[in-house]
């Protein structure tokens, strides 16, 4: 795809497009004000405990620098309960969890962004 959009310089094997993300993490991204705006909102608009759950669940999917970046702790305790949701919302209560988890003034515009599944 790449190669089609005429980028210069791609990496050519998934070892040096390792080591390419790296470097764009580590020189390109930093924390700054607008982070922290952008934070204050998600808490705002989430309330604490859907915010607390933001943070871990961004933990366990951000990489060492970015984590490091916005000081989240680890959550590796909340692994498992993924596993559960991915087996729970594969049962077919996903609109349960849906409503369970956010805010309800956000719930149907949540939904609009689900793909319909195929029979």
């Amino acid at each position: 795809m790449g190669i089609g959009l005429r980028i210069p310089d791609l990496p050519t094997s998934y070892d040096e497009w390792r080591i390419d993300r790296d470097e764009h993490l580590r020189r390109d991204l930093v924390r700054s004000d607008g982070t922290d705006a952008l934070y204050t909102q998600y808490r705002k608009h989430l309330g604490t405990w859907r915010y607390v759950l933001l943070l871990r669940i961004q933990a366990m999917l951000a990489p060492a620098h970015v984590r490091g970046l916005l000081g989240l702790t680890s959550a590796a305790w909340l692994r498992p309960l993924v596993r559960v949701y991915m087996l729970v919302a594969r049962g077919g209560l996903r609109a349960l969890i849906q409503r369970l988890v956010m805010p309800a003034r956000y719930l149907a515009s949540v939904r609009e962004l689900d793909h319909p599944t195929s029979v």
